[in-house]
């Protein structure tokens, strides 16, 4: 399995707090059958650091599991928050796409009216990046909020869940998200992992029943093959 979204880089943001926590994470990752990891600390007002600190960090990860886990890939990007100096931010480099592609892991504002959110995005979208909502769940808090994740998909974002949603959701809301990952509204299920106690980066258990309630393809698709598509290339589905 793949993993897109997670704060397994130290001393950041409000993910791992030392390497090793950092090692913690990622060999409870590995234990769970994750064989890649793209590292997606926040981009935003509230932590501040310098791209350089985030790249020599990331490194260190990847240099002290390159030979205990030769098998382990790692890749680096950002979870960038949604405003009016994200696109500038990108282009100039300050924010960094997932693993070096056109893809950008984006945080909503949630209380932002739907149409702003949609002309930022759109924005982003010409300039020649590729939007993938970050836990688009949050952005439903009743049953009328649903088409807010069918419009943004139709504009051509993709839509990536946390797995914390499919353990912990309403009935109503998760036979929903079964159904949107069975037609591809939603491309990408992550763990959004922060810490090894209730933020955890485990996919296993949601894998396995994602497979029993909607198809084992799907779950690959969503859980594995799609997630590759952003650093190796291919369609999405």
């Amino acid at each position: 399995m793949m993993d897109i979204h997670s704060h397994i880089i130290y001393g950041l943001d409000d993910g791992a707090k030392t390497i090793e926590d950092s090692e913690l994470m990622i060999n409870m990752a590995y234990n769970d059958g994750i064989r890649s990891m793209i590292a997606t600390p926040h981009y935003n007002k509230y932590y501040i650091y310098d791209i350089e600190s985030m790249e020599k960090r990331f490194q260190e990860i990847v240099d002290k599991f390159k030979e205990d886990k030769s098998d382990l890939k790692f890749y680096l990007g950002n979870e960038a928050y949604l405003d009016e100096y994200l696109l500038e931010a990108l282009v100039g480099g300050k924010c960094k796409t997932l693993g070096g592609s056109q893809y950008v892991l984006i945080e909503l504002s949630y209380n932002s009216p739907l149409q702003m959110v949609k002309k930022m995005l759109f924005d982003i979208i010409i300039s020649g990046y590729i939007p993938i909502i970050a836990h688009c769940e949050r952005l439903i808090g009743t049953k009328d909020d649903l088409n807010k994740i069918i419009e943004l998909k139709e504009m051509g974002c993709y839509m990536q869940i946390n797995v914390s949603i499919l353990n912990k959701s309403k009935i109503w809301l998760k036979r929903w998200l079964l159904k949107r990952l069975k037609d591809h509204t939603i491309s990408f299920v992550s763990s959004d992992a922060h810490n090894i106690s209730n933020r955890r980066p485990i996919l296993m258990d949601a894998y396995n029943m994602v497979s029993k309630k909607i198809g084992r393809e799907i779950a690959d698709n969503v859980f594995l093959s799609n997630p590759e598509k952003i650093v190796l290339g291919g369609t999405i589905i």
